[in-house]
């Protein structure tokens, strides 16, 4: 099974950037996510990939070859696409078995691969159906089994659920993990839905304006992202501009806007820096009326969002600031009122410190 090695790929589109100066390593066997807001260059460097478009500058290795000149039917890859694609005049059969009728491979071998890949995707009681009798998730398997009989190892999904409901999503992305892990197979999937991205990456490549950001484990991304806009990108996150007051054993003191001070567990910034601090919701305590407490701030509830598993507050501090917390749904617990005089504090390792960006806090979250 292939690696994918791309090296220095930049791809412009007139004035307009889709890959910028893109390196990247896919290892064998890996299942890597793409993520990133719609433009980005997710679809640019799949395409290039999969050789559907040249890159202007660098080189794209997979196995350890250089295959710019190589086309896209000679580079052992399946590509499965987010609007469905299947021959609506063929049955599910006809269609898995289309890439090796097509290359005149042997029947018998042909019909064993197809037989495995119907097998795989739980659809050998349907072999006889045509695209019109199946729902979306059941094409999309079936336009999965027909990359994979084509012979692939390195196996490309351009937003291959965004065009499913929310439930059939949420299925059909452990399926297509089961998949690829089952078959031993090196995947690249671009995606724009983070909570797909988490749920079935081993890496997670996130990109803004043709640049890789961050690369890292979901648990990494999430847990300790090493850049504002990952933080801001996977999930959510609370950001706080403040100064770095004092440095000590136990971490750095910051001064937010109206001088309150919070603690934090950073050591790698110096005292009179401008940082930013991100903190989870889920990971802030909210509490009624106003108690001093470590990296307690004081505010007053501004909206409220019961989303079944947890309840969404927005605080507006004394200082201006709004911050969203996320607490639990608890049996029999009452939610808090809008306008209610509150404390919410955090643990010291809970605040991410960043240093503050040379173009503002606003153009580093920005998705485009």
């Amino acid at each position: 099974m292939p690696d994918v090695k791309l090296v220095s790929i930049t791809k412009k589109y007139g004035k307009v950037i889709a890959a910028d100066d893109v390196n990247l390593h896919i290892q064998d066997k890996e299942y890597v996510t793409i993520l990133g807001p719609s433009g980005c260059g997710k679809t640019t460097i799949i395409k290039i990939i999969a050789g559907v478009i040249n890159p202007d500058e660098g080189e794209v290795y997979i196995n350890g070859k250089k295959v710019n000149d190589i086309p896209p039917e000679d580079r052992g890859v399946g590509y499965v696409f987010q609007n469905i694609v299947l021959f609506p005049n063929m049955n599910v059969w006809d269609n898995v078995t289309y890439g090796p009728r097509v290359k005149n491979w042997n029947l018998i071998q042909s019909s064993k691969l197809a037989r495995e890949m119907l097998d795989l995707i739980r659809l050998t009681v349907r072999s006889d159906a045509y695209p019109y009798e199946l729902s979306g998730g059941m094409q999309q398997k079936v336009a999965t089994a027909r990359a994979l009989t084509s012979g692939a190892n390195l196996f490309l999904l351009d937003e291959p659920l965004g065009a499913l409901d929310a439930r059939v999503r949420a299925e059909l992305r452990h399926e297509l993990r089961r998949l690829v892990k089952d078959l031993g197979l090196t995947a690249f999937h671009v995606t724009h839905d983070q909570e797909e991205a988490m749920a079935i990456s081993d890496r997670i490549i996130i990109m803004k304006k043709g640049r890789i950001i961050e690369i890292g484990t979901p648990e990494e991304l999430y847990i300790r992202p090493k850049t504002i806009f990952g933080a801001n990108f996977i999930g959510e996150a609370n950001f706080m501009e403040g100064r770095v007051t004092k440095i000590s054993e136990n971490g750095a003191e910051v001064e937010l806007r109206g001088g309150q001070i919070i603690q934090t567990s950073d050591k790698y910034h110096k005292t009179e820096e401008k940082v930013v601090i991100a903190v989870r919701p889920e990971y802030i305590t909210l509490e009624t009326g106003e108690r001093p407490k470590l990296n307690g701030l004081f505010g007053h509830i501004e909206k409220r969002q019961f989303l079944g598993g947890f309840t969404r507050y927005e605080v507006r501090l004394d200082n201006g600031d709004v911050i969203a917390v996320h607490t639990p749904t608890t049996l029999g617990e009452k939610l808090l009122d809008v306008n209610t005089r509150v404390t919410i504090h955090f643990d010291p390792e809970n605040a991410l410190v960043y240093t503050y960006p040379a173009e503002g806090l606003k153009p580093e979250l920005a998705l485009e």
